[in-house]
């Protein structure tokens, strides 16, 4: 193993910044997730597998609580009061033993695409980009793609047993800012400094093995990569942060949380990111329909007639720009073109058509248990998922996904006034839905990442804190008693 200096000081650094802000580990362990090339080692056991510095972080935070006074008593109690702890541990269990067992009990009876340093060089087809196409079996992916994707799940309980033993939830509020600010400082950095000529001034921070695109350009235009070794990967962060930001302003009215917003989104319409921009299509789509129905209901609030009025000024703008001068547009119409009209009949999109439907016929072939985590890649999450841990991994996938994305209580106390608890837990749910919009249009392989389980945390103990609270104040009701809200 290879230590690397520079990831290790970033890991010092970051926590130095989490206790001054006063969150802790928590706002380390989220404003680590967007130096998304930074790894703390290199380990040449698993074929110079680096892994990035949030992992180093996830298992501090998982160990802190543990060994810290009724560390064992508050994941056991995630599994009392959070019935998806359940799901996360059953899928962690399938993803493990599916990891040994399928590619064995099925070798041979499909192909796969593994890296080129996985498999015999006799009996596979190259197919560009360092990925090789041979038979199923056992390599070395099982082994670091599946301690990833338990990483990732840990970080549920180990998040959930952070903020149980707080008496509010302060750092993850900040833990989320943190995300937003870092996202929205490193894309403007690496955009400014491409302007005036440096191609990558972070350069010394990527310390990962991997390939990195960071230095590229569509049309004309700079693609922002930040912290990431690519924009595609830069974009999946901003819409996470711009989503958060966004939902938390309409909900509480938080001047910071409107400006990383905005800052975020020039960002993402900047990145000449295919991602970015499918991403804030669907985004808008939500927030302007949500907008309408608010209006057309008579629920007015400031923050709908905010964004209406921001969508008319805009189109005003345009439409002006377009009829004075049509020449602006040349550029911007030609990246659109390549970069989402024309992208699907590329050769790379033809290549990651035929790794899907490879990876869709690993699913039929193993009766729909899956290859295994690590066996294969794909280019879509959902193909990737499906094929790695086939139909009971997609059983145990629901409930997560829903606990995670659906916000049912509507009618909690102060919903239109900025509860905190409130805004912090839709901001969480509707960040964990960008997150995987992001990852469901370029992701590549199986695990939702560190970020969705975190916030799926934050989620689920924000909905218990409140469901609490409102069953509380229900019994002193009675009495003609009543309480503070507390978040």
């Amino acid at each position: 193993m290879q230590v690397s200096i520079i990831g290790l000081l970033v890991v010092g650094v970051l926590l130095l910044v989490g206790r001054m802000w006063g969150g802790g580990i928590i706002v380390a362990l989220f404003a680590s997730l967007t130096f998304g090339s930074t790894a703390f080692a290199i380990l040449t056991a698993l074929g110079g597998s680096s892994p990035q510095i949030y992992t180093l972080l996830v298992a501090i935070m998982f160990l802190s609580v543990l060994v810290a006074r009724g560390g064992v008593h508050a994941y056991c109690r995630a599994f009392l009061t959070h019935q998806v702890s359940w799901y996360v541990a059953l899928l962690m269990l399938y993803a493990i033993v599916g990891s040994v067992v399928l590619p064995r009990l099925f070798a041979g009876e499909t192909t796969v695409f593994v890296t080129a340093s996985a498999a015999d060089a006799s009996s596979v087809t190259a197919i560009g980009r360092g990925m090789i196409e041979t038979t199923l079996g056992p390599v070395s992916g099982n082994i670091s793609q599946t301690a990833y994707f338990c990483l990732s799940l840990l970080s549920f309980f180990a998040v959930t047993a952070y903020l149980d033993s707080r008496s509010n939830l302060t750092p993850a509020r900040d833990a989320f800012f943190a995300f937003a600010i870092f996202t929205a400082l490193f894309g403007a950095l690496d955009l400014l400094f491409k302007l005036i000529g440096v191609v990558d001034v972070f350069e010394f921070l990527r310390t990962a093995t991997y390939s990195m695109s960071t230095n590229h350009s569509e049309h004309g235009f700079w693609r922002i990569a930040g912290g990431f070794p690519e924009a595609s990967a830069y974009s999946m962060s901003g819409l996470a942060g711009l989503a958060f930001s966004f939902t938390y302003w309409r909900l509480t009215g938080n001047r910071l949380a409107l400006v990383l917003a905005v800052v975020i989104c020039l960002l993402l319409l900047l990145s000449t990111s295919s991602t970015a921009y499918v991403g804030l299509l669907v985004l808008f789509t939500v927030a302007g329909i949500r907008a309408v129905v608010e209006v057309a209901t008579d629920r007015i609030t400031r923050s709908s007639l905010a964004i209406l009025s921001s969508v008319a000024v805009g189109v005003t703008a345009i439409a002006f720009l377009a009829v004075a001068n049509a020449s602006v547009f040349n550029a911007i119409a030609e990246l659109f073109d390549s970069m989402l009209l024309n992208k699907a009949t590329s050769a790379s999109a033809v290549e990651r058509g035929y790794w899907n439907a490879k990876s869709l016929d690993g699913f039929t072939a193993t009766y729909g248990l899956g290859i295994g985590i690590g066996s294969s890649r794909a280019s879509s999450l959902l193909v990737a998922y499906v094929s790695q841990l086939g139909l009971p991994g997609l059983i145990l996938i629901g409930p997560i996904l829903l606990s995670a994305i659906w916000w049912p209580i509507e009618h909690g106390p102060n919903r239109d006034s900025g509860c905190e608890l409130v805004a912090l837990g839709r901001a969480a749910s509707a960040s964990a839905f960008a997150w995987l919009l992001g990852l469901s249009i370029s992701a590549g392989n199986a695990d939702l990442g560190v970020y969705f389980f975190a916030s799926l945390a934050v989620v689920v103990t924000c909905r218990f804190r409140l469901l609490s609270f409102l069953e509380v104040r229900s019994r002193n009701a009675e009495t003609g008693r009543d309480i503070a809200m507390s978040w």
